[in-house]
């Protein structure tokens, strides 16, 4: 990411450019206005491909958005006003006051290189005195809860599990995930999606997400136990550690956003400490498909369960964001891209 010769709006655009999105889709657009531009949600994108506009995942989307503004205004010298308009807007008005020595803009936006690694995690412990300055972030509405006890990791993978054999059997997230996958360097270049050479595949792992892919041979798999095998490889790292950091909210649509602007403030935080950073929803995901109805019945009790075991280990009552597994990379890791800046505006 090259910002030295960028005007201070576009650094703006940019910074919301990359902010992390369900399955990296970007269901964004961005309408540039004199004194700043909107964010817009594009449901047309959107339909059939990821979560809709008021579901938590998009929300704690845009507030991840609101985050890396904030951050950007702050290096650039903008004077920054978040204002949300209607439901499926974020406007942004923007007065540059001062602009520093360009050459400096790449080194103090870190939010650039926020990424995800999907690999195995080194097994040496976080820190201290970086978990304390993570565990000191806060935002109304949200925050931040911090797991290294070898039996909670367990009891978290354990979940994890849990919810992704949910999610293995949903024919509509299996749908969006086959949307969003790019086996091709070159399909993957369009800059949207999940670009396959980001996940840790064993031997035949290609192969398998073909198979996942096609509803009918996921539902074929599955009848002889696909999705276990799917939802315990999925989660078994989180057994691994070496931290677990769950992001809580309360339950109202602004703690959805204060959620997602806390998730991206640790996660760039870890990131510049040289810290690996996978997020999980799966759980999250399942919890509120369960209480909007959205589950098939045979599958509800076992969100009820899923529930009853976050609870117990959260200790309270609060709805479940997101969860991060941290630790020290073992690998160098190909970062997602995104869609080119040109794409995702409209009316410029």
């Amino acid at each position: 990411m090259h910002t030295t010769n960028m005007a201070p709006l576009d650094v703006l655009m940019e910074a919301a450019r990359w902010a992390p999105s369900p399955d990296n889709m970007q269901p964004w657009r961005f309408l540039r206005r004199p004194d700043g531009f909107d964010v817009h949600f594009d449901a047309t994108a959107a339909a059939g491909t990821t979560f809709p506009l008021e579901a938590e995942a998009t929300q704690i989307s845009l507030g991840a958005i609101e985050e890396n503004l904030r951050q950007a205004a702050q290096v650039i010298g903008a004077e920054v006003q978040l204002h949300r308009h209607d439901s499926d807007t974020l406007r942004l008005r923007a007065e540059i006051t001062t602009l520093p020595d360009p050459r400096r803009l790449e080194t103090e936006l870190p939010l650039f290189r926020r990424h995800t690694n999907r690999y195995p995690f080194r097994p040496s412990p976080v820190p201290d005195a970086v978990q304390a300055h993570v565990a000191a972030m806060h935002e109304p509405g949200a925050q931040l809860q911090l797991m290294q006890d070898k039996r909670q990791l367990q009891a978290w993978s354990d979940i994890v599990r849990r919810a992704g054999e949910l999610r293995f059997q949903n024919m509509e997230i299996m749908g969006w995930l086959a949307h969003s996958l790019r086996f091709k360097p070159e399909d993957a270049d369009h800059g949207d999606g999940l670009d396959i050479r980001t996940f840790d595949l064993p031997p035949g792992g290609t192969l398998m997400l073909h198979m996942i892919s096609s509803a009918p041979c996921l539902r074929a798999a599955n009848r002889v136990g696909a999705y276990k095998l799917l939802a315990a490889i999925e989660a078994r790292p989180i057994a691994a550690g070496p931290l677990l950091i769950a992001i809580l909210r309360d339950d109202n649509r602004d703690a959805m956003r204060a959620a997602g602007a806390l998730m991206e403030r640790a996660w760039i935080t870890l990131n510049e400490a040289g810290l690996a950073v996978q997020p999980y929803y799966v759980v999250a995901d399942q919890l509120r498909r369960q209480e909007t109805g959205q589950l098939d019945a045979a599958h509800r009790q076992a969100a009820l369960d899923l529930a009853r075991r976050c609870q117990l280990q959260l200790g309270e009552q609060r709805p479940l964001a997101m969860l991060l597994r941290v630790g020290w990379p073992c690998h160098t890791v190909t970062r997602s891209q995104r869609k080119p800046l040109a794409l995702m505006q409209t009316g410029a």
